[in-house]
């Protein structure tokens, strides 16, 4: 029995030896992967030295956390709504749900009252919160020197 275990695995290793010194490698174009929920924007390396992304990154997270916190106060009015009617007329229910629902309408009002108050903001030193453009070291130029004109 050992001699038919020996011979058996001296054979597949042999057999694993040749295939391993045959083996060529493999020269198939690999496509990059991609990610369709990255744009495209975000695989230059030029633009993620010169800090563009992190400009993109930053304005993302914002919108995004902006988008989930209105979709909260939905789901949290609604919950509270749902919490109401299921009540059945329990004086404690009812307060509950009246407070979760006071708590999505705060919570919309601060959401508004951020935006309006990034607009004044941005209205009253000339720039837009709301939609940034982020200046990159190729765009920024220096102003030329303005000549002194006048009596000193």
């Amino acid at each position: 029995m050992k001699k038919h275990l020996s011979k058996l695995s001296a054979s597949l290793l042999a057999s694993g030896a040749g295939l391993l010194a045959a083996a060529q490698p493999v020269l198939a174009a690999i496509e990059p992967i991609r990610n369709d929920a990255v744009p495209p924007n975000l695989t230059n390396y030029e633009e993620a030295k010169s800090g563009v992304t992190f400009a993109y990154y930053l304005v993302f997270m914002w919108r995004s956390l902006i988008f989930i916190g209105g979709l909260l106060v939905i789901v949290y009015f609604i919950m509270g709504a749902f919490e109401w009617i299921t009540a059945q007329g329990e004086a404690g229910k009812i307060s509950a749900a009246r407070n979760k629902m006071t708590g999505a309408i705060t919570g919309f009002i601060v959401l508004a009252a951020m935006f309006v108050i990034l607009e004044f903001l941005g209205s009253l030193f000339g720039f837009n919160l709301l939609n940034p453009s982020i200046p990159t070291p190729g765009e920024a130029s220096i102003p030329a020197a303005v000549p002194i004109t006048g009596n000193l």
